[in-house]
């Protein structure tokens, strides 16, 4: 199907085609090496989540069996970190996928749901003091952290 809408005259020409564009008339580049690059993450972060064994049905999310990072190290370095690098730190988890995080951290102890925001909680004890790790995602991907 194909037709014009205005003319030279009184704007641009546009044509709706029932067919994709060929090589000749495509008019954007496809960067390659960057799709290449996001697929093959995806499939390394595939492979990862086979080599555990956790194979959810779509919409599932998976915990490990043993978490990649030691979680109380994991947030007392990060509380012991100058602000410069907690952000640095923030910038290593920003945009992970709720799957992402429990395959770092494990199963959280807590979950808490706002308006926006979704929270992981990790809470434990150590001698007379309760430690905490939370976790903050919106629109299901990691968008802060904080520890105390």
């Amino acid at each position: 199907m194909s037709g014009s809408i205005g003319s030279p005259r009184s704007g641009p020409r546009w044509r709706a085609r029932a067919s994709p564009p060929t090589s000749s008339d495509a008019t954007t580049e496809v960067d390659t090496a960057a799709v290449l690059e996001r697929c093959v993450a995806l499939l390394e972060r595939l492979e990862r989540r086979a080599a555990l064994g956790a194979t959810p049905a779509a919409g599932q999310l998976a915990a490990p069996t043993t978490p990649s990072a030691d979680l109380h190290a994991e947030r007392d370095r990060y509380v012991a970190s100058s602000d410069a690098d907690q952000k640095a730190y923030e910038r290593e988890l920003f945009l992970l996928s709720p799957q992402d995080v429990l395959d770092r951290f494990g199963r959280p102890d807590d979950i808490d749901v706002s308006d926006r925001l979704v929270r992981w909680r990790w809470t434990w004890t150590e001698g007379d003091d309760t430690r905490v790790l939370n976790v903050s995602f919106a629109n299901g991907y990691v968008c802060g952290m904080s520890a105390y």
